[in-house]
């Protein structure tokens, strides 16, 4: 299964904000220190 696909049956777009992915897959609660850690790329993946 492709990405896109999934990505599409989870949050309905293929361009999640990062909002909605970094608690469930990041563990990531705090805006403001998922904000500053993919800014510095610090996360496994890369946002835009």
């Amino acid at each position: 299964m492709n990405t896109v696909f999934l990505l599409l049956a989870e949050f309905e777009t293929a361009t999640p904000n990062f909002a909605d992915v970094a608690p469930k897959y990041f563990g990531l609660n705090d805006p403001g220190q998922y904000k500053r850690d993919a800014a510095s790329n610090k996360l496994p993946i890369a946002f835009f």
